[in-house]
């Protein structure tokens, strides 16, 4: 098997050194892409299966690239990663199956992807490592010409045994919009995958409209750390951010702000125990202290 993986190593960096060599991998044809086997036909993840099938016991073989059409939602996509959804077609269900399978088998064989995204009619080329997948929300995600493809322990499995850094220094100050943000698609991916696909404090599960909110605020140099996150949906994001609720770090109980009830603003969640893990107790006090604050100076 190793053998093997080598081998197809080898030809997915012949592939790549031919592209850059001979053409723009920022402004490519389809059609050249076909002719060295980027990928085939329309599928959104291209597994070769003549060529890699060969190569995993499942017989789903390894994905060489996937299409990325741009149509996502805007907090799914930056720069440096994107969180790329399962595919879901008409066809037999084998076909999605072993797809996703094949996704899979790249990051476990440590196998660079190529991010193939659309450009008009021409198309850009990047290279891609899947770095994590949750099967609940069906969605991988992938950073973009990443610097190791060496094996790294999943970031969640034990990030309970991790210290806690409720706050980091913040970047230097540049325009940026969520669309480009650095990080935003792991911190989203992240949470979804500790926390479920649905809103903390109310029924809302339809992804699209989920959103991964801080519990300390960038503004206030909160971290990344998925335990200071958060599912909500788009409406009860916008309230959180706006003082309309906190969560008594103590009880978990959900507590609204008296310009406001739990009613009005549609929670229909009473505490935070429902969920399958709890969001890092710093950063529950540390909101809990300033809304505190802030509804004192309501009175």
């Amino acid at each position: 098997m190793t053998e093997s993986i080598s081998i197809e190593l080898a030809r997915r960096d012949s592939m790549w050194n031919r592209l850059v060599s001979e053409n723009d991998p920022n402004n490519v044809e389809p059609g050249i892409l076909r002719g060295l086997r980027f990928f085939s036909g329309q599928a959104g993840i291209y597994r070769d299966a003549t060529t890699t099938q060969s190569y995993t016991e499942d017989n789903a073989g390894i994905a060489v690239s996937i299409l990325h059409t741009g149509r996502h939602y805007p907090d799914e996509v930056s720069e440096n990663e994107i969180i790329y959804h399962y595919p879901v077609t008409k066809r037999h269900s084998s076909f999605d199956k072993n797809e996703i399978q094949s996704a899979k088998n790249a990051s476990i064989f440590n196998l660079p992807i190529f991010v193939i995204s659309e450009v008009g009619k021409m198309r850009k080329v990047q290279l891609g490592k899947v770095v994590s997948w949750d099967d609940l929300a069906q969605n991988f995600l992938i950073e973009l010409n990443p610097l190791d493809f060496s094996t790294q322990p999943n970031e969640l499995d034990h990030l309970d045994d991790i210290p806690f850094k409720p706050t980091v220094p913040r970047a230097p100050s540049r325009t940026v919009t969520v669309s480009n943000r650095a990080g935003q698609p792991r911190f989203k991916f992240n949470v979804v995958k500790r926390y479920g696909p649905c809103c903390a404090v109310c029924a809302m599960q339809a992804l699209p409209l989920l959103q991964a909110a801080h519990i300390i605020p960038k503004k206030s140099n909160g971290s990344d750390d998925p335990r200071n996150g958060l599912v909500l949906c788009g409406n009860h994001h916008l309230a959180y951010d706006s003082g309309l609720f906190s969560f008594d770090p103590d009880t978990l109980k959900i507590h609204v702000s008296t310009k406001t009830t739990m009613q009005s603003i549609q929670i229909t969640r009473q505490d935070l125990s429902h969920l399958q893990k709890l969001p890092h107790d710093k950063a529950l006090k540390w909101h809990w202290k300033q809304w505190q604050a802030a509804q004192k100076e309501l009175e």
